[in-house]
C-alpha cells in the first residue's frame, strides 16, 4: 500500500468513526514496509493510540528514534 493509499483509507476511518482513538496496525510484518515511519507518523498526527503487532525482529535505528518520542 503506498502512502497516498494509505491517508485515503484513514481518511475513510475517520470520517465514519469520528470518535476513533485507537488504531491497531498488523500484517505480515508491518516494518518490512518501506514506508513504514512515514505512515506512523501520519497516524500519530491522527490517532490518541497506535498499537503494532510484530515480531520485533526488523527494527532499525529510524524505526527506534520514531518509537522513542
Amino acid at each position: 500500500m503506498s502512502v497516498n493509499d494509505f491517508i485515503d483509507k484513514i481518511g475513510v476511518l475517520r470520517n465514519k468513526f469520528q470518535n476513533l482513538q485507537h488504531l491497531a496496525i498488523t500484517g505480515g510484518e508491518p516494518f518490512l514496509h518501506h514506508d513504514i515511519v512515514d505512515l506512523l507518523k501520519i497516524s500519530s498526527a491522527l490517532f490518541k493510540f497506535i498499537s503494532i503487532t510484530t515480531n520485533g525482529t526488523i527494527f532499525n535505528q529510524e524505526v527506534f528514534e520514531f518509537i522513542k518520542k
